[in-house]
């Protein structure tokens, strides 16, 4: 999928998302970017780990907006419910590709791929940034959102919905639980709870799971 436009904040958290933990002390985007950027990376969280400088910040360009919701559908039991409850959300379903051939990953076959370009208001999108190291996967689990952050601009999305098991918003590193409504994780973590969610609420395109468990 190739934008017509794509926002630069937009841009620059698909690089973010995609590049993080390979980033040093700085970050260039190709495009001047708003404020928010700053503003997302100035998290404490973040700061705790590196503290990283936004060279070209424009503090006259615009922040992000949309209107539409647009569902991150991997085609499990989560993000199937997710589309049962918001049948009119714009469906993104990623392809994966290496060395420029579609291959079978995490057990969705090449006949799924083809029932989901069949579906009304569904975008497939081929993808190799699951094999950009290895070992191959995310490198930030928010990462496979980078698809429909892709056709935000395009489609006016203003939300990202997506599937989520009940322990991945409730258990710390799956030993304990984690509080992420109490004061004192939001002023580490950001108003959601969890920093990498925040984020996207900054740049203005929230990333929610309506599930939330309730699928399980």
């Amino acid at each position: 999928y190739v934008p017509k436009s794509i926002h630069p904040d937009i841009f620059a958290l698909i690089c973010i998302l995609n590049f993080y933990p390979f980033v040093g002390s700085r970050m260039e985007f190709e495009k001047p970017v708003s404020r928010r950027i700053e503003e997302a990376m100035s998290i404490p969280v973040f700061r705790q780990k590196k503290e990283i400088e936004i060279v070209n910040v424009d503090p006259n360009l615009k922040g992000y907006s949309g209107s539409k919701i647009a569902t991150a559908f991997g085609g499990g039991i989560d993000s199937t419910s997710v589309l049962n409850m918001f049948p009119e959300s714009i469906i993104v379903h990623e392809a994966h590709t290496k060395d420029g051939e579609i291959i079978e990953y995490g057990g969705i076959s090449k006949e799924f791929h083809k029932f989901v370009e069949s579906l009304p208001s569904s975008f497939l999108i081929y993808t190799n940034q699951r094999m950009v190291s290895f070992p191959y996967g995310w490198h930030s689990w928010p990462a496979s959102m980078v698809t429909s952050l892709l056709i935000s601009t395009d489609n006016d999305v203003g939300i990202i919905l997506c599937g989520a098991i009940l322990e991945g918003n409730y258990l710390w590193n799956g030993r304990k639980f984690w509080d992420r409504g109490s004061e004192s994780v939001r002023e580490n973590h950001g108003t959601t709870g969890n920093y990498w969610q925040s984020i996207f609420s900054i740049i203005g395109l929230p990333l929610w799971s309506p599930v939330e468990g309730s699928s399980e």
